[in-house]
């Protein structure tokens, strides 16, 4: 968030973001703790508000932060989901852990995954058998050759 320009210190991330006092994020760093479920919601209500506001922005800025402050937004969603052990929505899901979700996706990139097997197999096996007919082949010049 630092580096977008929406916060200038973990102070800020804070009092602003979380709606904390000013130690709270070092507090969590220190301790070794998870923010609290309430602090996850307010951030990512505020995140999606920013969203939305970039998303009405013409400056060339805004679009280029728009799809950060987005996933920020999820990932801020899916562990409120997880520390409260709510089934997230797939799509959520999908956001946070860069994997699909949908049964389908998830059927698709298995066979996607075999295909490109099967593709690196057959190339093994063409390779296999120009060797085996160079061999031959070699084994035929040889022979040719020392025939009288």
């Amino acid at each position: 968030m630092i580096k977008m320009g929406l916060i200038e210190s973990s102070v800020d991330l804070s009092i602003e973001w979380f709606g904390r006092e000013k130690s709270y994020v070092r507090g969590l760093k220190s301790g070794g703790r998870e923010p609290s479920a309430t602090v996850l919601a307010r951030c990512a209500a505020k995140l999606r508000m920013t969203a939305r506001r970039l998303e009405r922005s013409k400056r060339p800025e805004a679009a280029a932060l728009l799809p950060k402050i987005t996933r920020l937004a999820d990932l801020c969603t899916a562990h409120l989901f997880r520390i409260e052990n709510i089934r997230l929505p797939s799509k959520v899901e999908e956001l946070a852990t860069g994997k699909p979700n949908d049964p389908f996706a998830a059927r698709k990139a298995n066979i996607t995954a075999q295909q490109k097997q099967l593709t690196l197999k057959k190339k093994q096996i063409a390779a296999q058998q120009a060797q085996q007919k160079n061999n031959a082949a070699q084994a035929a010049l040889s022979k040719a050759r020392s025939k009288p």
